[in-house]
């Protein structure tokens, strides 16, 4: 329940959110029996600012499974934080290989993967909300540019800290 309430896009609310959102990864010939592979996806921003993929894998199967997802190769996935603090020692060891965008999910177990969307993306979407304020009348232009203004300063801070972390 704590990984539900986690991100509304495992709460869509109509079948057109469901079918533009949700995909199956599994599937067609060749598909791994005992093994279910869904994507969620919120590209725009609109269902959860702070997540943008979230890939979930149930493995009925004995065995591990290994499941390439080609065109996550090279974003960031890391295990729900939920299941990386879990006392289930088995949940912990599913994982998610960048290079390849392959995750692994061991036997007889449910895995969830998010991919965290860029805080200065996350900052982009509050400037638009408050953007949509100020032109719904909302929020007058004045408070509106200098909310604008702070949040433009955070996002480059961020970004400034973000470029003294990562190894030149």
């Amino acid at each position: 329940l704590a990984i539900r309430r986690s991100s509304r896009l495992f709460r869509l609310r109509t079948a057109s959110e469901i079918a533009s959102r949700l995909r199956f990864e599994n599937t067609g010939p060749s598909q791994i029996p005992g093994l279910i592979v869904e994507r969620l996806t919120d590209s725009d921003g609109r269902v959860d600012r702070r997540t943008a993929i979230i890939v979930a894998l149930i493995n009925a199967n004995d065995e591990s499974q290994s499941f390439p997802i080609s065109d996550l190769a090279g974003k960031t996935f890391r295990l729900h934080p939920v299941q990386a603090s879990s006392h289930d020692p088995v949940v912990r060891t599913a994982s998610f290989t960048s290079a390849t965008g392959t995750f692994f999910v061991p036997g007889r177990t449910a895995s969830v993967f998010v991919s965290p969307r860029p805080i200065d993306a996350q900052i982009a979407l509050l400037i638009g909300d408050v953007d949509a304020l100020v032109a719904a009348g909302a929020l007058k232009a004045g408070p509106g540019n200098a909310l604008d203004s702070k949040l433009d300063a955070a996002r480059r801070a961020c970004n400034r800290k973000l470029d003294q972390v990562e190894p030149a």
